[in-house]
């Protein structure tokens, strides 16, 4: 573009005295400040024309689509939406805002931030289903492992005594015929009482209570909305 630029000054003409040749205006003169004119309307952007870009221009010839911005990508402009086709965001909202459409593809389930690829889902028990308020209650059942008890453990008891000629009761006046003949040349033994095998413990009557566990936790309720 040019800007248009006299090349004859005729108001310099008038202070001039008359017969001075250079008083006269000349055709070519007015000639070529219409060129000089011409030359410039030419040059020049229309009001209604699309600046390029090159001239500080967008070098957009349309107004593009409502709620479209400008974009650059580098070398031109374009009529482009801000949030592209097809994205997906959340709202705290009852319904999707204009230009969005509501997914009901997921209900009712907890919102997971990973640090890998989005866009998946999993689990399988629904939100308020896992975190609904639960009381424990049950009963337990076994039995203890088995023991075999040592010389200590056992309760303390009495063993008779039988000797060659003849068999003593535990605790008669016996004993004390046992103790004496314990230093002579009678010989005898002492029968042994028990299996020494081990023993088990039943468990039986048992229960189990406590307090509720709530787990109803707090949550905020979202939508999925793509843009349309």
């Amino acid at each position: 573009m040019s800007d248009y630029s006299k090349s004859v000054n005729f108001a310099s003409k008038d202070a001039l005295s008359t017969g001075d040749a250079n008083k006269v205006v000349k055709g070519s003169e007015i000639d070529t400040e219409f060129n000089n004119i011409a030359t410039a309307i030419a040059t020049k952007q229309n009001a209604t024309d699309t600046l390029a870009v090159n001239y500080g221009g967008t070098g957009v010839t349309s107004s593009g689509a409502s709620g479209n911005v400008l974009m650059s990508n580098g070398s031109s402009w374009t009529s482009a939406a801000l949030i592209p086709t097809g994205s997906v965001m959340l709202f705290y909202q009852s319904a999707a805002p204009t230009g969005w459409t509501k997914s009901t593809t997921h209900n009712d389930k907890a919102i997971r931030v990973v640090s890998g690829s989005g866009g998946g889902s999993g689990g399988s028990v629904a939100f308020e289903t896992a975190f609904a308020s639960q009381t424990p209650a049950g009963s337990i059942g076994g039995a203890t492992a088995s023991h075999t008890l040592t010389v200590s453990e056992i309760p303390s008891h009495a063993h008779g005594y039988k000797a060659d000629g003849g068999e003593y009761e535990a605790g008669s006046s016996a004993v004390a015929s046992l103790n004496q003949d314990a230093t002579t040349s009678q010989t005898g033994k002492i029968e042994n009482t028990g299996g020494g095998g081990g023993h088990t413990h039943g468990a039986t009557g048992l229960s189990f209570s406590g307090s509720a566990m709530n787990l109803d936790v707090s949550y905020v309720d979202v939508i999925i909305c793509t843009k349309s």
